[in-house]
């Protein structure tokens, strides 16, 4: 069974905002922005009906301290978010070019144009009658729907721009697609198969399986390490799931 993923990149909040909290919030602000500039008028007025100074910069003030409360929040707020978009930017230049690597190097296990498929090494590398039975446990989907998968999926990242979000996407589903493979092809011959078939297994096919399970291993170990990285990089990128089960030697 392929675990299943539901992932979440939103704010985490299920509650919706107050609307009477935002309103008078609204009100507020109205209120001193209008109060700061009858105090800026009154400080104009004062100033030419030659009133006392001290007055003069005391209106001024007040109003002034009145505007900046106002304006102190939201202008903190778009700060933060420059901020985040530019550490975004940042994730993405760095983790795109990484990604698209991780990405063309899936392909060596599923790329029907080569030999170096599990499928292909059933078919082809096996003796009978372990050939026909790890064909049986390979089944479907064959290696034709794997590659393409990956295939239509490259040919997508490869084109995408590198922004966050196009990165934000496209990490989950090729997390997916690696899982569902590593699942339903790699672990059907590496994880799960009956001691018979395993002790029937000649010293030669058991070499050439185990070829391919290091390598296939060898990817899993980078390409987890690479995913933990870039999803404990961004807050939206948390939770994330990064790990895949490392297939062990027959």
């Amino acid at each position: 069974m392929v675990a299943r993923y539901d992932y979440d990149f939103g704010n985490g909040s299920d509650n919706p905002p107050n609307k009477q909290s935002s309103s008078l919030e609204r009100t507020l602000q109205v209120v001193s922005i209008a109060g700061g500039i009858v105090g800026i008028i009154a400080g104009i007025v004062s100033l030419w009906r030659g009133g006392p100074r001290y007055l003069i910069w005391i209106l001024v003030g007040v109003a002034v301290l009145l505007i900046i409360s106002v304006i102190y929040k939201p202008f903190k707020t778009q700060l933060q978010v420059w901020a985040d978009r530019r550490k975004d930017r940042r994730v993405a230049h760095r983790n795109w070019p990484e990604f698209k690597k991780f990405v063309h190097r899936y392909g060596e296990f599923v790329d029907t144009r080569t030999n170096t498929t599990l499928h292909f090494i059933v078919a082809n590398n096996l003796s009978e009658p372990s050939r026909t039975e790890f064909a049986k446990r390979l089944g479907t989907p064959n290696v034709g729907l794997w590659y393409e998968f990956w295939h239509f999926f490259r040919l997508r990242a490869d084109r995408q721009r590198h922004t966050f979000f196009e990165l934000q996407q496209a990490f989950p589903e090729f997390h997916y697609m690696v899982s569902a493979y590593n699942n339903l092809c790699v672990a059907a011959i590496f994880e799960y198969l009956p001691a018979e078939l395993r002790s029937a297994l000649s010293p030669t096919d058991k070499s050439t399986l185990n070829g391919f399970q290091q390598s296939f291993a060898n990817f899993i170990d980078d390409y987890t390490a690479f995913a933990k990285e870039l999803s404990q990089s961004r807050p939206s990128l948390q939770g994330q799931p990064y790990y895949l089960q490392r297939p062990k030697p027959l």
